[in-house]
């Protein structure tokens, strides 16, 4: 079931309730997330692995437990035909996905997160600061989420 979000925007594409927020997390961190994992690596396989590893160790921290479900997420990304197209980096909390090596802020992107009260939000950026929506559904459906959103991404 997905949890209601105050819809500001629609879009052609959304099959669910939509929001847009500040970017502004998601900006001030990238370029650290960018630098921090092997989002260059032409090896598909290590780049999603440093994230998964990143996202093991950051979640062993005290209060950033809720982010063990990334570990998964990103470790069944790496399995999947995609990933070969995908360049992941975090902001922390969020995994931020782009179709081109190193972080370009004009460049759309997926930003997507577990939280603290179960939940998987998943949003799509036409660049930073122009949120195309969000998705926020239960953690079961985080990867059914992840997939569309990168369809998404890849029809931008």
């Amino acid at each position: 079931m997905v949890r209601e979000v105050t819809t500001l925007q629609t879009t052609p594409w959304a099959s669910g309730p939509l929001k847009v927020v500040d970017s502004g997390e998601c900006h001030r961190s990238a370029v650290e997330g960018f630098e921090r994992v092997k989002a260059e690596d032409e090896d598909p396989v290590q780049r999603w692995q440093s994230i998964s590893d990143w996202y093991a160790e950051f979640a062993a921290k005290p209060h950033w437990e809720f982010l063990t479900p990334m570990v998964g997420l990103t470790a069944w990304v790496a399995e999947q035909p995609f990933a070969a197209s995908l360049f992941p980096a975090t902001s922390h909390e969020h995994l931020c996905v782009q179709l081109r090596s190193g972080y370009n802020p004009d460049l759309p992107l997926i930003s997507c997160t577990a939280t603290g009260d179960g939940q998987f939000a998943c949003e799509l950026w036409a660049a930073v600061g122009s949120s195309r929506g969000q998705r926020v559904v239960p953690l079961c459906h985080a990867r059914g989420v992840f997939a569309e959103f990168v369809a998404f991404l890849q029809g931008l």
